[in-house]
């Protein structure tokens, strides 16, 4: 059976500020998690019914949002470990993230 959270991420988070709350890295852990999977998942939903409804963009807002939480999370969690170039991934993904629901919300609809 898996250990939530894996032995890699309390090794690389133990020595961070997180561990000094209690059961800190296992709630990060958790909470990324739970981001990664919402996420998408409410964009795939908002997706869905826009297509059917026209009704999504507020469905597809809120996955936005929570990309945006999602990778301001990973950009923190990379320099509080002062892993600095995953850090500035992370942080290109969330500029990315931006560009394309500036795309999604400025196009013209039919």
């Amino acid at each position: 059976m898996d250990v939530i959270p894996p032995p890699w991420f309390i090794d690389k988070f133990s020595p961070s500020l997180i561990s000094i709350f209690p059961f800190g890295v296992t709630f990060a852990y958790c909470f990324i998690i739970l981001l990664e999977l919402t996420g998408p998942i409410i964009l795939f939903i908002g997706g869905i019914k826009n297509v059917y409804h026209k009704k999504g963009n507020s469905l597809i807002s809120i996955g936005f949002t929570i990309c945006y939480v999602l990778f301001l999370t990973l950009t923190f969690g990379s320099f509080l470990v002062q892993d600095y170039s995953n850090g500035f991934n992370d942080f290109m993904y969330f500029i990315g993230i931006l560009v394309i629901e500036q795309i999604y919300f400025t196009q013209p609809k039919k």
